[in-house]
């Protein structure tokens, strides 16, 4: 990335990062490559999704992110624009991920997160308990909520 030398700069990049991030058609991958998920193997499968969607001819962009939490299900990823969030992913599981999620709009189910086997599956990041609770942490530091 290159250095933002003044506040215009700051303006067009948050312009453009807005239109790219906003574009309903636009595909995203965003893996987690924090220390946990790339001892777990992150980077194969940001390897095998550079391969897989070029060979495919399908335009995902594969971005690797840090630290995403809930590192005990690493490697975590979550898929633009339809929000699904995967845990325990393996390369082996990308071709899936891509035909199921990008080409027909469908979760992979035994990729979604559970809080335990007999409940149903949690597709949204922000529906997990786990970042429901790290943002009311936040708000109630920021004094936006009681205790």
């Amino acid at each position: 990335m290159e250095r933002i030398n003044n506040a215009e700069e700051l303006k067009n990049l948050r312009e453009r990062l807005k239109r790219k991030t906003l574009n309903a058609d636009s595909k995203m991958v965003r893996i987690c490559c924090g220390t946990a998920c790339s001892a777990q193997g992150s980077h194969k499968i940001v390897q095998a999704f550079e391969e897989e969607s070029a060979l495919k001819g399908m335009d995902i962009e594969v971005v690797r992110t840090g630290c995403q939490g809930l590192c005990q299900k690493g490697p975590v990823m979550r898929t633009e624009p339809s929000g699904y969030f995967y845990q325990r992913v393996t390369h082996e599981r990308v071709s899936e991920i891509i035909s199921k999620t990008f080409s027909a709009g469908v979760p992979v189910r035994k990729l979604l997160y559970r809080e335990s086997p007999v409940e149903g599956p949690i597709e949204k990041m922000e529906d997990l308990p786990f970042y429901k609770k790290q943002v009311r942490i936040v708000l109630r530091n920021n004094g936006f909520i009681d205790p």
